[in-house]
């Protein structure tokens, strides 16, 4: 993936969550996010998803963000996570961030790419499609089994 030059997962890896081989051979626990001073990023892609759904727990605050989206068009996760590692525009090193971002398709590179792979949305002339997306945060410190989308966390 193009995103970032010194990326803990090399590019084109398949494994499965949470545990990734990293560049260096060594297993990556990608369940928890690096430290700051790591300068490091990455930039893959969840698929083959059971629901769609996902949850982030810190138990040391007491909190837990629940997201649940319609899986029928959004089949996959963007993860990217930036520690620091960007020393260019727009944020110079200085930037510190987790995205786990629903999507539509893959990769990040582009619509020909994602035609080329076969995981882009077609959508026909006046034809509608009609998601939901909802994001919810509690106080509990375990972590859920399910979110739906109804905004309850399981």
């Amino acid at each position: 993936v193009e995103r970032y030059a010194d990326q803990r997962i090399a590019a084109e890896t398949t494994f499965a969550w949470p545990v990734a081989i990293g560049t260096d051979g060594q297993p990556v626990d990608l369940s928890h996010p690096m430290p700051p001073q790591a300068k490091k990023g990455d930039l893959f892609y969840l698929q083959d998803l059971e629901a769609g759904w996902y949850a982030i727990t810190n138990p040391h605050l007491g909190l837990r963000l629940g997201m649940a989206w319609t899986l029928e068009t959004f089949p996959y996760i963007w993860y990217w996570h930036d520690a620091n590692a960007t020393q260019g525009y727009p944020w110079y090193g200085e930037a510190y961030e987790l995205a786990l971002e629903p999507w539509s398709s893959i990769p990040s590179s582009g619509l020909a790419e994602a035609v080329r792979r076969g995981t882009h949305l077609t959508l026909q002339p006046n034809e509608e499609r009609r998601v939901q997306l909802t994001t919810v945060i509690d106080t509990e410190r375990v972590a859920p089994q399910a979110v739906r989308l109804d905004g309850k966390i399981e």
